[in-house]
């Protein structure tokens, strides 16, 4: 509804409370009955307050808040305080014991905090997000089980431009996701882009236990290490500039490429700095030129888990990692 909307839909009732109340004033010089000025003190108040609350803060919210999300939220907050306000001022009106003022203010107190719960919780979490710099737009975030690029920070939610669940890589789904902000307030936020925009990946390659892994090994790392070169350098300057915010350990970013010993053959593990953002392209890439690198190289054979077996006497058995034996 547009502001204009609001202010017709509020006028109405508010004029029709008006000339209750003056008819009730009107009565009450003529008769001057306690219960009947009672009547009058409560629709005269419940005027005031539905034009403080429907007209004037309802019109502020209108025009400050734009997410469509945040201002259901804030309209629906409004219209509760309006509601806890005007049944606290009736009770002052027509309650008239101290102590049952008190317990009726009591009960009040509690119904504001149970309706309320969620909008300010999730209203502090955005005042925790820009107070800390938990996150800004653009950065790549992982919060209440929801992994996404920041495209908009509201006053009450957060929307993600959605990465993964049934697509792999950290490619994006299309989806927009909004998370409610006061989960920063209980649970863990990974930020991808604060402060450094790398991350290490690892690629897994299996090699049967007859290969000379020793060759091989050597050959990914050199090969891994000139693919990656510009990125590392670029990984070591943004860890340089932070390291005087946090206290990092002793990261080496230079490629490796470590040994595994499996059951079923030898597996290289090379390790290796990449973008956050590219990281499902560069991987792809190094795979292909991993691959094509040891497919060439003599006495290097990559295993997979395929076993065949045949009963007949002199026939080859392929075990687990590629490597054969005589039946």
């Amino acid at each position: 509804m547009s502001v204009r909307g609001t202010l017709i839909g509020s006028v109405t009732p508010v004029a029709i409370l008006a000339v209750v109340a003056g008819g009730l004033a009107l009565v009450d010089e003529q008769i001057e009955d306690p219960l009947l000025r009672k009547i009058f003190y409560t629709v005269l108040w419940l005027v005031i307050l539905i034009v403080l609350f429907k007209l004037v803060i309802q019109t502020v919210i209108d025009r400050t808040v734009k997410d469509s999300r945040s201002l259901y939220s804030a309209r629906k907050a409004n219209t509760i305080i309006l509601y806890v306000v005007a049944l606290a001022v009736t009770v002052n009106i027509w309650v008239e014991e101290t102590e049952t003022l008190l317990v009726s203010y009591g009960i009040i107190a509690a119904g504001v905090a149970i309706a309320l719960q969620d909008f300010f919780k999730n209203f502090v979490g955005g005042v925790s997000i820009m107070a800390n710099s938990l996150f800004r737009v653009g950065d790549r975030v992982e919060m209440a089980g929801k992994k996404g690029d920041v495209v908009d920070i509201g006053i009450l939610y957060t929307t993600l431009a959605e990465v993964d669940e049934w697509v792999w890589g950290d490619s994006p789904t299309g989806r927009l996701s909004m998370v409610p902000n006061g989960v920063v307030l209980k649970d863990i936020v990974n930020n991808y882009t604060k402060d450094n925009t790398f991350l290490w990946d690892e690629i897994m390659i299996p090699l049967t236990f007859e290969s000379d892994w020793r060759a091989a090994r050597e050959s990914v790392r050199a090969l891994v290490m000139e693919e990656t070169r510009d990125t590392t350098e670029l990984a070591r300057k943004q860890l340089g500039k932070a390291e005087g915010k946090y206290f990092f350990p002793s990261w080496a970013l230079e490629p490796a490429v470590f040994v595994r010993l499996t059951d079923n053959w030898m597996q290289l593990e090379a390790r290796y700095v990449t973008e956050v953002r590219e990281r499902r392209r560069i991987k792809s890439l190094l795979t292909d030129r991993i691959v094509s690198l040891l497919e060439g190289m003599k006495g290097v054979q990559l295993a997979s888990e395929t076993m065949t077996v045949t009963l007949e006497s002199g026939k080859t058995f392929i075990g687990p990692g590629g490597h054969s034996k005589r039946s």
